[in-house]
């Protein structure tokens, strides 16, 4: 039997659970896994790390895979781009972080498939600011909120 070194969304994939578990739920039962003692009876020989995030180097355009990760912390972005999000399936929910560098004024857009801002947010292009985009796949539609960390 192999030896896990670190349980993330790419090697943990219970085969009890469908396939169409949110993103939020594979973290849950992460979560649960780091937190096993000794005193449960299990001898942990390594720490069990959830990995969230996905990080994603600055690029323009900056396109995001939502295949495997839903979450995706984006290198600091230091020019225009727009943001894309690609291989989402209704049902498919996560966030991604953006932060400006420390000039900012840059052009920083989300791509068509970003179809309803339900809080009327924008991304705030400030020199370090930093943004976090929710978002959600309903349908044909990837619904999503923009707040700033302040």
């Amino acid at each position: 039997m192999a030896t896990i070194a670190k349980v993330n969304k790419n090697n943990f994939l219970p085969r009890t659970i469908s396939a169409n578990v949110p993103a939020g739920k594979v973290n849950e039962i992460i979560q649960r896994l780091n937190s096993i003692t000794e005193e449960d009876g299990v001898v942990k020989n390594t720490s069990i790390i959830s990995d969230p995030f996905q990080s994603k180097a600055f690029a323009n355009p900056l396109n995001l895979d939502a295949t495997i990760y839903k979450d995706f912390k984006c290198g600091i972005i230091t020019g225009d781009t727009t943001i894309n999000l690609n291989n989402s399936v209704d049902g498919d929910s996560g966030m991604i972080e953006l932060i400006i560098d420390g000039v900012g004024g840059y052009t920083v857009s989300l791509g068509a498939m970003f179809t309803k801002n339900l809080g009327g947010g924008t991304i705030d292009n400030a020199a370090d600011a930093d943004n976090f985009i929710s978002w959600r796949k309903l349908g044909t539609d990837i619904v999503y909120v923009i707040n700033q960390v302040v």
